[in-house]
């Protein structure tokens, strides 16, 4: 990370910019895992509906696009120790764990659904994506000894970030595929 006059400011404002893109990336994931099965729908700003029904082939792959996405930027990002990679990791480390939280509260979400899909049940995928997204911004946070002042900036931003996905879901338009 580099260094500046306001580094609270700049993970706050990175941390947004990136967990709404990162989300954005997620959904269109799923939109495209969907396409290569030839099916159609539309894709918000957090939902992907589709067209038609689809075999359970279709819809595993569909379903394992957005977590795999987020998992493979993530070690890419740690991999290659792009210029804002620990906020990377810190979004989807943060966008993994509300997709639990998510699937506990109102029911399953995309592990959840890859898990029931396998016979695993509900958890153990997110036991995967979460503990490897976790264990990554851990070994990065680490490394670069950010602090809590990281923390609480990416924390914040995230706060902002979900809520805008989740929101301008129903207000803005959708993009039909």
């Amino acid at each position: 990370m580099t260094k500046s006059k306001s580094p609270f400011r700049d993970v706050f404002l990175t941390t947004i910019v990136i967990g709404v893109v990162m989300h954005l990336v997620h959904e269109a994931s799923h939109m495209l895992g969907a396409m290569t099965f030839g099916v159609g729908g539309s894709m918000g700003t957090n939902t992907v509906n589709y067209d038609a029904d689809m075999s359970e082939t279709a819809r595993l792959w569909a379903s394992i696009a957005g977590p795999g996405s987020m998992i493979l930027i993530a070690i890419a990002a740690r991999a290659m120790q792009w210029r804002w990679t620990a906020i990377i990791l810190y979004v989807v480390f943060i966008q993994r764990s509300m997709a639990g939280i998510v699937t506990w509260l109102a029911g399953p979400n995309d592990e959840a659904r890859i898990g029931q899909m396998l016979g695993l049940g509900e958890w153990p995928v997110f036991a995967l994506t979460i503990g490897l997204s976790g264990l990554l911004f851990a070994a990065q946070y680490g490394q670069e000894r950010l602090g809590w002042r990281f923390l609480l900036a990416g924390f914040l931003g995230m706060s902002v970030a979900l809520p805008l996905v989740v929101f301008a879901d129903p207000i803005l338009p959708r993009i039909n595929f």
